[in-house]
């Protein structure tokens, strides 16, 4: 038994003799954390030492103190490794343990000089809080967060193609350096999956005595839409001719809301692809009431649908009657240009395709701001061109294809006599002359081009 238990305390002394608190060894490291740091005048900052021996072992319980080289600038407790800010400029702090030291670099900023965008504006919907909160900062002229700055900061929206206004508290005081935009909100969506920043949305930052700010460049998407429109509505359509069908959401402000509805035909007319909303007449004459249906699924229990009109016309006695769907919301329709030499008084629609806007000339048209028409005092309708917003460059592809398809008509035989009614016209085999087409006008209207150059269709 004394024997075993000398071999226990044999045992439990070597056992000590190799723990790794025996092994270690003088400081052989110092170093601090953070290396560098902002801290403005009159706040304080503990930094952290850390103390290795050679072995890279942790040590504790040494002594450590602690020195500025320009305590003017910045001081440090002498035991404590606290720091203080005391005027602009940058100091070295410095820790010493056992002849080994460590070091860390304190900035203390100056006076503010300039605005940044910190948190950025990013996409956001209509009429909801930009989320995360925009966030802008005043900085030195060396680009450090000028803490001390408390002043008022102001932020406005200077580019939203779609007329949006920016709301919310645009004005904030700073606080630490910093203001911080919580409420902020746009009233309407950005141009639909707008990638060109000239048709995104910009916020600016302002302060008295301040360099201001730019965003960057960030798109506002549709509230949640409260109904669906199908457009077009009714639509008048020979026999197998296709029609482009679109819908688009609305929110509650009548804002456009980009959906992607599902197609379906309910009451006959023709077939449509359910996806794109392609649709072609069939053969059977009538009119078929609601019949193209748009169905959006909101959410799990809420569906939208609308629904439109078409109208197959049956055949009629004597020539054909030329059917003009879409063209016949145009009383000049023109590819290349239409020039006016004022001042005129003109009644129905004006559309130009494929040329842009600028050809048209005479009229000094107004286009708001991200338009799908423009207007003029000369005529009583609304002026259409291939560069306008969506979805009028399709509208406008469809009418000159309708068109060009009985110019054809008309070209390859005689059609009489000349008769309009609701969406059809009727030619006789004579052109108008431009005088008689200017009898329906007040001053003096051309189109350089009302496609080729066969009879024309009596304005009104």
């Amino acid at each position: 038994m004394n024997r075993l238990g000398l071999f226990l305390v044999v045992a439990v002394v070597a056992a000590c003799n190799n723990s790794p608190t025996a092994q270690l060894g003088p400081v052989a490291y110092v170093s601090i954390f953070p290396a560098t740091k902002v801290v403005q005048v009159g706040a304080t900052f503990p930094l952290s030492p850390t103390l290795m021996d050679a072995n890279n072992n942790a040590l504790s319980g040494r002594v450590i103190t602690w020195s500025s080289n320009t305590p003017a600038v910045a001081t440090v407790d002498n035991t404590t490794g606290i720091v203080t800010g005391v005027a602009t400029g940058s100091a070295i702090i410095t820790a010493t343990s056992e002849g080994k030291t460590g070091t860390s670099v304190i900035t203390v900023p100056g006076p503010a000089t300039k605005l940044k965008f910190t948190v950025q504006p990013s996409h956001a919907t209509s009429d909801s809080p930009i989320a995360p909160p925009v966030q802008v900062a005043a900085l030195d002229a060396q680009g450090n967060l000028a803490g001390s700055f408390t002043g008022s900061v102001t932020v406005a929206l200077i580019s939203h193609p779609s007329g949006g206004t920016l709301s919310g508290t645009t004005t904030v005081a700073a606080v630490a350096g910093v203001a911080k935009f919580t409420t902020l909100s746009i009233d309407k969506a950005t141009v639909e999956k707008a990638t060109v920043d000239t048709l995104r949305d910009t916020l600016t930052a302002a302060a008295t005595g301040l360099t201001g700010a730019t965003s960057a460049p960030f798109t506002v998407s549709g509230a949640s839409p409260v109904s669906i429109v199908v457009t077009p509505n009714p639509a008048t359509l020979p026999a197998n001719v296709t029609q482009q069908f679109t819908a688009v959401g609305k929110d509650a402000r009548g804002n456009d809301v980009s959906i992607s509805p599902t197609w379906s035909v309910r009451a006959g007319g023709g077939t449509i692809d359910g996806v794109t909303g392609l649709f072609t007449s069939g053969t059977v004459a009538g009119t078929f009431t609601k019949t193209v249906v748009a169905q959006f699924k909101a959410s799990a229990s809420v569906t939208f649908k609308d629904s439109a009109t078409v109208i197959v016309p049956g055949p009629s006695a004597g020539p054909a009657p030329v059917v003009l769907g879409t063209a016949g919301n145009y009383v000049i329709l023109a590819q290349s240009g239409i020039s006016n030499v004022p001042t005129s008084a003109i009644t129905g629609n004006l559309g130009l395709s494929p040329a842009a806007a600028s050809l048209i000339t005479g009229f000094a048209l107004t286009l708001p701001a991200g338009g799908t028409s423009s207007t003029s005092d000369q005529v009583n309708g609304n002026v259409y061109a291939s560069d306008y917003a969506s979805p009028t460059p399709a509208n406008l592809i469809t009418a000159v294809g309708i068109t060009r398809n009985w110019l054809r008509e008309i070209l390859a035989g005689s059609l009489s006599p000349l008769a309009c009614t609701s969406g059809r016209t009727r030619f006789s085999s004579q052109r108008m002359s431009r005088s008689k087409v200017a009898q329906r006008m007040s001053g003096s209207s051309r189109s350089r081009e009302v496609l080729p150059s066969p009879p024309r269709r009596t304005l009104s």
